[in-house]
């Protein structure tokens, strides 16, 4: 019965967290973040950090209230994902170093490395652990350094970055102790001659995509989306692209972009009023801001 009971409170958390993502303000910034203390549940956490963003985006917070909610997402891009990697505790390094301060924290059974790429985004070098002394994933992730806006009164997408995630037995021989220390030169081998260049060589191709003319990608449609997102189903593109469509807020073909996202939506029979109101509001450069 205490099982059950737990189920029902832990749901009516999440959706009464979910319902302030919509018309939450700053004044209920406060209230989230002592329940996010008080509770252990995954799924009321997971909702209560996307609810904060939301918060974020929509309001213009007090400083006070700015700084806590930094504070506690542990990093001041801002990057909401930060909460779940544990920026608080990453070693900040230079780009020239990475690869020496990885060493480091490597022989220590840990990886968590913050440098400087470029004026657009910062690196993450992650290692997410499922217990002490085994690896569960490598992450290699490009944090925006600062944050564009691109959301509607009705519709807040996806928090929008890259990133590249191994899952560490299917690249190393599974044991009993998967232990990062244990495979220092190897993990930073990886990082460095195939993870890294391929977020790198991914992120480059994303914003060739946001500056391509329309007719040109026409052509080579299914080819350009199968190289960049590993897929050209309508169901998974609608979703990326409608996450994206900000890349091509610059493009003069941005219209066109706009109603092929419109068009896939409509293809299988998924589009509701808030994403399709979103895509014409980009699509006219008149998002509102509440």
């Amino acid at each position: 019965m205490g099982s059950f009971l737990y189920i029902i409170c832990s749901d009516s958390y999440a959706h009464a967290v979910r319902g302030l993502a919509l018309n939450g303000t700053e004044t209920s910034i406060d209230i989230i973040l002592r329940l996010f203390s008080k509770t252990r549940d995954g799924q009321v956490r997971g909702e209560i950090v996307k609810t904060l963003r939301s918060i974020h985006l929509r309001n213009q917070l007090s400083e006070p209230v700015h700084a806590k909610l930094l504070n506690f997402i542990g990093n001041s891009y801002p990057f909401f994902h930060g909460k779940w990697y544990d920026l608080k505790k990453s070693v900040i390094s230079d780009k020239e170093h990475w690869n020496e301060n990885a060493r480091t924290q490597l022989s220590d059974n840990t990886l968590n490395l913050i440098f400087t790429e470029n004026d657009k985004f910062d690196i993450l070098l992650h290692i997410e652990k499922m217990k002490k002394d085994f690896i569960r994933y490598i992450n290699v992730i490009a944090i925006p350094r600062t944050e564009k806006t691109h959301y509607s009164k009705h519709y807040t997408p996806n928090e929008d970055f890259e990133s590249v995630s191994y899952l560490f037995d299917r690249l190393f021989e599974q044991t009993k102790e998967m232990r990062p220390d244990n495979r220092v030169e190897e993990i930073i081998n990886l990082i460095e001659s195939e993870m890294l260049p391929n977020l790198l060589e991914n992120i480059k191709r994303i914003e060739e995509l946001g500056n391509k003319d329309f007719s040109s990608f026409e052509q080579e449609e299914s080819r350009i989306l199968n190289d960049i997102f590993g897929t050209d189903m309508e169901f998974a593109i609608a979703h990326i692209l409608t996450n994206k469509i900000h890349v091509f807020d610059d493009n003069p073909d941005k219209e066109k972009y706009v109603e092929l996202v419109k068009d896939k939506w409509n293809n299988i029979n998924r589009s509701n009023y808030s994403i399709i109101e979103y895509l014409d509001m980009k699509k006219a450069g008149n998002i509102c801001y509440e």
